[in-house]
């Protein structure tokens, strides 16, 4: 009977966990949600189209850190396009986070919206939790932070929290075994949606 109810507490642990992975918040870092994601994923496909067939033949598709700033300058036109188009302070901020990632180039006027995108303001007032609230203000800050300080040609590594690190992590603090990273997310069109 009780190996019963441990196989029955075992298999719901398990099920809890599967369900639970799919999630469309899963930490406040910038990337740090499935629509960051996607927007990022759109991103590289538009970089993919600059590459030349020679590039691509040369590298084998394995491309070093210096040759992806150069197809992300190349497509830096459409990517923007692509971002305004979004109608998503997140789309921005998505930008941004590339931006640093690969040490591209940052002109003033775009500097300008990213951070216009990304103000607190427009963040504060969604989270119910003061710990959601405080973590998020603790990431935009430094978010922000990062991009007022860029200079060109020097990549910044800001954190980026997979939904698979953020699970490890909370599985390896877990004293059940269950584990819950479902955040609650933030309404990226809020600013759009106001205007």
């Amino acid at each position: 009977m009780l190996k019963d109810l441990d196989n029955n507490i075992s298999y719901i642990k398990h099920e809890i966990n599967k369900i639970e992975w799919d999630v469309d918040t899963w930490s406040y870092a910038i990337m740090g949600n499935k629509e960051a994601e996607r927007i990022d994923e759109n991103l590289t496909l538009i970089m993919l189209k600059y590459i030349t067939v020679e590039e691509g033949e040369y590298y084998s598709h394995d491309y070093p850190d210096s040759m992806l700033k150069i197809f992300f300058e190349r497509a830096f036109n459409e990517i923007v396009s692509y971002v305004l188009e979004q109608n998503s302070r997140l789309a921005f901020q998505v930008l941004g986070w590339n931006i640093l990632f690969f040490g591209a180039k940052l002109p003033d006027d775009i500097r300008e919206l990213i951070l216009l995108h990304s103000e607190w303001k427009d963040e504060e007032d969604q989270f119910l939790d003061e710990r959601d609230r405080e973590e998020r203000w603790k990431f935009l800050l430094d978010f922000r932070d990062n991009i007022i300080n860029y200079k060109d040609g020097f990549p910044i590594r800001i954190p980026l929290e997979t939904e698979r690190e953020v699970y490890r992590k909370n599985r390896e603090k877990s004293k059940d075994g269950l584990v819950v990273i479902d955040r609650q997310a933030i309404n990226y069109r809020k600013y759009f949606e106001d205007k």
